[in-house]
């Protein structure tokens, strides 16, 4: 999401907004960091995880940092996303502020609150909407105008692949969700809908990337990547049918790889549509 949201970002006199699209990208930066943290402390706080988790080590959980010292490091963070923001606006209109409001209430809201998201199956429209949509339209919108519709859909592919990052953690800790009374999307379905899910999120980013390269007119070329992309998220969704418990560890971090691939290949082609 980030890469994405440095690749299209580059407009032409982009040596005058040097600064302001620093500060965008920062924001993003700590704002991912501190929904993070956001989430490890309110689910061990809420007792959502617990020491049978099967998915990666918590600090908390294993007893590496205290409470007080992940809610310090989470107020930090939520400070420099906040004070930055405030920079942001100031420079470019201060209706961003809107915007940051509702991504820092949403930071809260995904696992804390009267109605967390992510404890109702609204986790993965979460992570599309503030994940792939906010933080790519918003600064373009700010620093340049109007996004372009293939613009659009690229946020919105990148989006609903970094679902499938959520998809596989709740297939994973399906079980334990249960036990804890945490009404993940997968809980909701069931867990035969994991794969499922992962499937139809990977065509659908796929249909994104596509219709964004016929929107922006692309080379030829570059339609070998889409080939490619194809063949890769075909034999991701085959894995995930697959692997259970542990095992889909490797399938999300391959699905985060995967993110930061279609990410850098957008940056790339970006440049060399603007610079050569």
């Amino acid at each position: 999401m980030l890469i994405l949201l440095g690749a299209l970002l580059v407009p032409p006199g982009f040596g005058n907004r040097v600064v302001p699209f620093l500060l965008a990208f920062f924001v993003a930066v700590f704002a991912q960091i501190s929904s993070n943290l956001a989430n490890d402390y309110f689910d061990f706080v809420g007792q959502k995880d617990t020491e049978e988790r099967v998915g990666f080590e918590r600090l908390l959980t294993t007893g590496a940092v205290t409470p007080i010292e992940m809610l310090t490091a989470l107020i930090v963070t939520s400070a420099l996303t906040a004070i930055l923001g405030v920079l942001f606006a100031y420079l470019e209109g201060w209706w961003v502020l809107g915007v940051g409001v509702v991504v820092l209430l949403a930071m809260v809201g995904y696992s804390a609150g009267p109605f967390p998201l992510s404890h109702h199956g609204l986790g993965d429209i979460a992570v599309v909407l503030f994940y792939g949509l906010v933080p790519v339209l918003v600064p373009y919108f700010a620093l340049i105008g109007t996004p372009p519709l293939s613009l659009f859909l690229y946020a919105l592919g990148i989006g609903i692949w970094e679902a499938n990052i959520l998809v596989c953690n709740n297939y994973r800790d399906y079980a334990e969700d249960v036990r804890s009374g945490k009404r993940t999307l997968v809980v909701r379905l069931g867990e035969k809908s994991g794969p499922w899910l992962y499937g139809l999120n990977s065509l659908l980013s796929f249909c994104c990337f596509a219709a964004g390269f016929v929107c922006a007119s692309v080379p030829s070329l570059q339609y070998i990547w889409l080939a490619v992309i194809l063949v890769l998220f075909g034999s991701m969704t085959r894995k995930v049918f697959i692997k259970k418990g542990a095992t889909l560890n490797r399938m999300l971090k391959a699905t985060n790889f995967v993110a930061l691939f279609v990410g850098l290949s957008l940056l790339l082609f970006d440049l060399i549509g603007k610079f050569v």
